[in-house]
């Protein structure tokens, strides 16, 4: 009996963790870009990103790319695209 609720208490909690959203994920308000690539994205409320295509376009809204996180062509895919 103790071995069956140790392991439901194993499952219960091992559940929740593939459910967490890792720290690193990216959330709303997030700037966003791919190694090699000179778009940068901009996640926006509704889970769309949003893209400032050239580096020009980009500065005329930011100052510099200190908010910009570099993060893989994947991760940016997981994001639909909204617009520009």
């Amino acid at each position: 009996m103790r071995y069956t609720f140790l392991l439901l208490i194993c499952l219960l909690i091992l559940s929740g963790l593939s459910l967490a959203q890792p720290s690193w994920a990216l959330t709303a308000g997030d700037l966003v870009k791919v190694a090699g690539q000179e778009a940068v994205y901009y996640i926006g409320e509704n889970g769309q990103r949003f893209v400032y295509p050239q580096r020009n376009v980009f500065l005329s809204w930011y100052q510099d790319f200190s908010q910009v996180k570099t993060v893989s062509l994947d991760e940016v895919a997981k994001y639909p695209l909204g617009g520009n």
